[in-house]
C-alpha cells in the first residue's frame, strides 16, 4: 500500500518541468569533459562528403541541424583531427535534440557562444569560448536537461571540427510509466 501514495508523489513532482536557468559546469579540458559528462555521442563529420548540407543525415543519433545553411567543411588547417567538420555559413548553427540532453562540447578553431534551451525557453547562455588558432574544445554539463543548442561566433564565422553530446535523460512520464508497469506486475499479498 505505501507504494502507490510514493508512486502517485513521484508522478505529480515530474509533470511540473517549467523552463529556469541551470546550474551549469564548463570546461576548455576535452578529458575532464568526458569523464565528467560519461557516455556520449561523437560527430566528426568526415562520415559524410564534403560540401554536404546538413540536416537529418544524425538523426539516428538524435541531433538535426535546423538552419539549412550548414555545411561539411573540409580544411586540413582548422580541422586538426581529420581536416574535416562544419561550416556555419551565417557564423551559427542550431541543433535540435530528439530527446533532452545534459551535456554537449565542440572541438572547434576560433571562438564561440553557445546557448541551451528547453521547449523553446532559454536555460544558459555561455561567456565566449575559444581564442585565436585552431585545437579549442568548450564543454558544458547542465543539471537540467536542454533539448536545443544554438552556437554562434559573432566573428569570423562559425567552424566546427567535432561535436560531442550526452546520452539523452529519460521522460519524466516514461519513468513514471515504468513505474506503475512495475506496480500492476507486482504481485499481492494475501492476509
Amino acid at each position: 500500500m505505501r507504494i502507490i501514495p510514493t508512486l502517485i508523489v513521484i508522478s505529480f513532482a515530474t509533470l511540473d518541468s517549467s523552463p529556469a536557468s541551470a546550474a551549469v559546469m564548463t570546461f576548455t579540458d576535452h578529458a575532464a569533459w568526458a569523464t565528467a559528462a560519461g557516455p556520449h555521442s561523437t560527430i566528426t563529420f568526415s562520415e559524410l562528403p564534403p560540401l554536404t548540407w546538413l540536416s537529418d543525415q544524425y538523426a539516428v543519433l538524435g541531433v538535426h541541424f535546423t538552419d539549412g545553411s550548414d555545411q561539411v567543411y573540409s580544411n586540413s588547417n582548422i580541422f586538426l583531427t581529420d581536416g574535416v567538420g562544419l561550416n556555419g555559413a551565417f557564423d551559427e548553427t542550431t541543433l535540435e535534440f530528439k530527446m533532452p540532453i545534459t551535456s554537449l562540447a565542440m572541438l572547434f578553431p576560433g571562438y564561440l557562444h553557445v546557448k541551451l534551451y528547453l521547449d523553446g525557453a532559454l536555460i544558459f547562455s555561455s561567456f565566449e569560448f575559444g581564442h585565436s588558432g585552431a585545437g579549442n574544445f568548450a564543454g558544458i554539463i547542465s543539471s537540467q536537461p536542454f533539448d536545443e543548442a544554438y552556437i554562434y561566433d559573432a566573428g569570423s564565422g562559425l567552424v566546427v571540427d567535432n561535436l560531442y553530446f550526452g546520452p539523452p535523460v529519460p521522460v519524466p512520464g516514461a519513468l513514471a510509466l515504468v513505474g506503475v508497469a512495475a506496480l500492476a506486475c507486482h504481485p499481492r499479498r494475501r492476509r
